[in-house]
């Protein structure tokens, strides 16, 4: 494997979490998955915040966008892994994926 030359921009990072959501969203469900909640049924804040995730920003970008803390940016993804059921930032992604 090839080292890294420098540090890694966050276009860079952005579009990895897209290629990680791509990438799980096309190995399709595990068993017999249910189909996750829709996005429409979550509060305002938190279909904010899953657009901002989508958009591959970090939880200190959203909250400087949001202009709320860091921990509470942190608490709205919480949130959104409990409502899809997801366990990792590219599995929410995927399950939001699988509803639209």
């Amino acid at each position: 494997m090839k080292p890294l030359a420098g540090p890694i921009g966050p276009e860079a990072i952005a579009r990895n979490r897209r290629r990680i959501a791509n990438i799980v969203c096309a190995m399709g469900p595990f068993g017999a998955t249910p189909r996750p909640p829709a996005a429409h049924k979550l509060p305002p804040r938190l279909r904010q915040t899953l657009a901002h995730l989508l958009s591959g920003n970090s939880e200190k970008e959203i909250a400087a966008k949001l202009e709320v803390s860091k921990h509470t940016v942190h608490v709205y993804v919480k949130g959104l892994y409990r409502h899809f059921g997801a366990s990792s930032r590219a599995e929410l992604l995927a399950q939001w994926v699988r509803t639209e």
